[in-house]
């Protein structure tokens, strides 16, 4: 802790078991993480300031609109009080799923305060993010720091930053791997894709433009640090959860559940792609003709898959969510 780490890099203590359980069932790497938990949790609430926030380490790293300069827009005692709550909520799930329920209690009650801080002396009354940028926002709205009826005019907050910044990404790491899921979860896959793939900088499809064949530290516009840096990976997930659909586990209760909630964005005339269950492989893709889309799915044997269609689109029967096997379905859009 001499420099650097801090919540959001030490997050990796209860995210790497999660994931595992989450994708794979195996409890094993819960339980032998317990001990951690347990400290990590006591020891963070000790870094708390007397508002019960926290600042100590590295927050919204390489912020992607900042040209040559790594500053964050979003304050660390934001970022770092959110993914200490976020640490303690996932905590607090995979003791729940051990039959730990004390100390799933325990590690709830510090998620609770942690996000009730949070709320009184970083969100403002009109439901504004400390830092008033995309990053802040859309990390409040992925983790759940506003209530449910807050969240649609948190979200068009969210939207007047990204249209402010002429649609660019405008977010550091942390920012940057949820903002896009946020935007989908709203009905804006399409804005998504467009900030994604764009050639101006800073994006994606600027590094792309400029040769990129890895994954680059930073946006910056005329030189790189890092060329093989992992931390801006999540639009792998992106591409995988948001368009093609694959959500594994669904309600984080039976890994052999799957749901396929693909968006047909207007930029892509076809998506696909699979993902390695416990039990076999599960394919989706996508094609369209004409106002007409179709969608094939291969579920291994022992998945109970149930596809979930964007707005506009049905299934030939009228469903807009139904329940599937392998095949190919007509959707009409």
């Amino acid at each position: 802790f001499n420099w650097g780490n801090g919540p959001a890099w030490d997050s990796v203590l209860a995210y790497l078991p999660y994931f595992v359980y989450l994708y794979r069932g195996d409890t094993e790497i819960i339980k032998a993480s317990v001990p951690s938990f347990m400290k990590y949790l006591g020891y963070i609430r000790t870094r708390c300031d007397e508002n019960g926030r926290i600042a100590i380490g590295l927050g919204d790293w390489c912020h992607a609109g900042n040209e040559g300069d790594t500053g964050c827009k979003a304050p660390l005692i934001l970022t770092d009080s959110i993914m200490s709550m976020d640490i303690a909520n996932k905590i607090a799930f995979m003791l729940d799923a051990i039959g730990m329920n004390e100390e799933a209690e325990y590690a709830r009650g510090e998620a609770a305060k942690y996000r009730e801080s949070i709320r009184a002396n970083l969100i403002d009354e009109n439901l504004y993010a400390a830092g008033s940028c995309q990053s802040s926002q859309a990390m409040c709205l992925f983790y759940g720091v506003f209530e449910e009826a807050e969240e649609e005019r948190a979200f068009d907050i969210l939207l007047k930053f990204v249209h402010e910044a002429d649609d660019h990404i405008d977010t550091g790491v942390l920012g940057g791997r949820v903002i896009f899921h946020v935007l989908t979860k709203f009905g804006y896959s399409d804005l998504a894709f467009k900030m994604i793939t764009r050639e101006d900088f800073p994006s994606y499809g600027n590094w792309i433009k400029r040769g990129a064949t890895t994954l680059w530290e930073d946006f910056l516009p005329d030189s790189v640090d890092s060329m093989n840096h992992h931390f801006w990976g999540d639009i792998s997930s992106w591409f995988i959860k948001c368009l093609a659909g694959i959500n594994l586990n669904p309600n984080r209760n039976n890994v052999n559940e799957v749901l396929i909630a693909p968006n047909f964005i207007d930029a892509l005339d076809h998506a696909s792609a699979y993902h390695i269950a416990p039990v076999g492989k599960i394919s989706v893709s996508w094609k369209k003709d004409g106002n007409s889309v179709t969608l094939s799915v291969e579920i291994p044997e022992g998945v109970s898959a149930t596809a979930r269609l964007p707005q506009g689109y049905r299934f030939e029967d009228g469903a807009c969510e139904r329940a599937i096997v392998s095949g190919a379905y007509r959707v009409i859009g």
